[in-house]
């Protein structure tokens, strides 16, 4: 993430799981830590445990998850352009975020880029897609961080 503030970075690598509706969103950074994202309950774990977090349907389906899990939808809701490989999608007047901007590579999705109503930039960078997962879904229990 990028302070519009004080160009403060804060960067962090992880992997994303996804299978049957189920999320799952490992960090690894200064903090090491975890979300499983179950329909509408969403679970931060940590090396201080394991707390749920308060997120309703509503703020849940509106998140940018949904970039992801229904893009079609999403784009349909709000206004978009395309300009060459990338796809800016504009946020609503009550969202967390003022823009998104989605590049592609090749007709992969590569970076997506979040800016909230304050302008700090969240950037994701997409490498290594695996559209047949070989992992148990014992990876979406809610259990401590090992």
């Amino acid at each position: 993430m990028i302070s519009k503030d004080d160009n403060s970075v804060i960067q962090e690598k992880g992997k994303v799981y996804y299978l049957n509706g189920k999320w799952r969103w490992d960090y690894f950074g200064e903090e090491r830590r975890s979300y499983i994202i179950k329909g509408d309950k969403v679970y931060q774990i940590s090396e201080d445990g394991k707390e749920e977090i308060n997120i309703n349907k509503e703020d849940f389906n509106n998140s940018i998850l949904n970039v992801l899990k229904k893009p079609f939808e999403f784009l349909r809701k709000r206004k978009n352009t395309s300009i060459g490989d990338k796809i800016i999608i504009y946020g609503k007047e009550d969202e967390k975020f003022s823009r998104v901007i989605i590049d592609f590579k090749k007709g992969e999705i590569e970076k997506i880029t979040v800016f909230d109503p304050d302008e700090n930039i969240i950037e994701f960078k997409i490498q290594n897609i695996n559209f047949k997962p070989k992992f148990s879904e014992k990876i979406f229990n809610i259990t401590k961080l090992e």
